[in-house]
């Protein structure tokens, strides 16, 4: 593969990629930023996530985990490896994941979302809970944590409160269908002819 661009320049359109949905044209960007540093855990980190986004957890695993061999205070690799360790069912590691880069950063959104979703999946409520409203707390704040949050809220039938996070969230999302289906669940909860909950999905990134 020929390089041309620097590290940096790779890096950008590599995001811009996976905030598009475009994780092939991502993935080319990412390997020619390891191509030109092939020890930058940034690299690894993206070119991982374009693995992990096709479901390739194997491969996202090795690269992830170079990734921190490499630079070891990167914190994002290590949420990103526990989501992939979420994917794999290897549930306690994926957790102390999530937890490490909170000791490394511990006002990244992405993590305290990410192991909200962990406790979620988990049927640690509380726990998911307190991770979300963590998460809610960040700047800039992000629909997605409050949405979250209101899925918890339901899951402990506290409607009242899910009506109120939810409504944060089409604040933030006026857009949000998923968010406003769970809304419109919660107030109907709350009459006691509630339609069926739509159920959470894999963990995602927080947007760059």
């Amino acid at each position: 593969m020929t390089t041309h661009g620097t590290l940096e320049q790779h890096l950008a359109k590599g995001n811009q990629y996976i905030a598009d949905g475009d994780s092939r044209r991502a993935r080319t960007c990412f390997a020619r930023a390891v191509e030109v540093a092939p020890r930058s855990a940034a690299a690894l980190d993206g070119l991982a996530w374009t693995y992990y986004l096709d479901g390739d957890h194997a491969r996202a695993k090795t690269l992830l985990e170079r990734a921190i061999h490499c630079e070891p205070a990167f914190a994002e690799a290590y949420t990103d490896l526990g989501c992939v360790l979420h994917e794999l069912g290897e549930f306690k590691e994926a957790e102390r994941l999530h937890k490490h880069c909170l000791r490394l950063q511990p006002d990244r959104h992405d993590a305290h979302f990410n192991l909200g979703l962990l406790y979620i999946r988990l049927q640690r409520y509380r726990d998911a809970e307190h991770a979300l409203v963590l998460a809610t707390q960040c700047v800039p704040p992000q629909p997605d944590s409050f949405q979250a949050l209101g899925e918890v809220k339901l899951l402990q039938e506290d409607f009242t409160g899910a009506c109120v996070v939810l409504e944060a969230c089409l604040a933030l999302d006026a857009g949000n269908i998923e968010a406003d289906l769970l809304l419109t669940y919660a107030r109907y909860e709350q009459r006691g002819a509630a339609p069926k909950k739509p159920r959470r999905g894999r963990p995602r990134r927080a947007k760059k």
